[in-house]
């Protein structure tokens, strides 16, 4: 799981200001362009957070003892998805939400791992990774 450092994502955050400057995003006022999701361990152990794109409001949305990352939007920005369970007996799933935390819904149950959760352009469809069986 990779974990990004503030200044990183900070660093991150200005270069797509940069990049919306010269045209390169959509200018369109939504979820998308104005909130950053990501993964930190700063409570202990791996949790998704959501943030404005300048850096402030950065808020807890998950709180599940067996870590949670790969946060992804929906392309309407209403849900994410995210993975679980790196140390849970069933593997990693694939879990979506809305997009304030709430309305946790498990999409993916088995023997085997799955992680990075990536929604399709008209949000029908999530495609993910998955490999073994425990």
């Amino acid at each position: 799981m990779m974990n990004i450092s503030l200044p990183a994502l900070l660093t991150l955050v200005a270069l797509m200001r940069v990049l919306a400057a010269c045209g390169k995003f959509d200018d369109r006022e939504s979820i998308l362009n104005t909130k950053i999701a990501f993964t930190s361990d700063r409570d202990g152990n791996s949790e998704i957070y959501v943030m404005n794109a300048d850096g402030t409001e950065q808020n807890r949305l998950t709180d599940d003892p067996r870590g949670d990352g790969s946060p992804s939007w929906s392309p309407d920005g209403t849900k994410m998805t995210l993975n679980t369970g790196a140390m849970s007996r069933r593997g990693w799933n694939i879990y979506a939400m809305n997009a304030d935390g709430t309305g946790r819904l498990l999409l993916t149950e088995g023997p085997c791992h799955y992680q990075r959760p990536s929604w399709s352009p008209d949000g029908m469809t999530i495609a993910l990774v998955g490999w073994g069986a425990q």
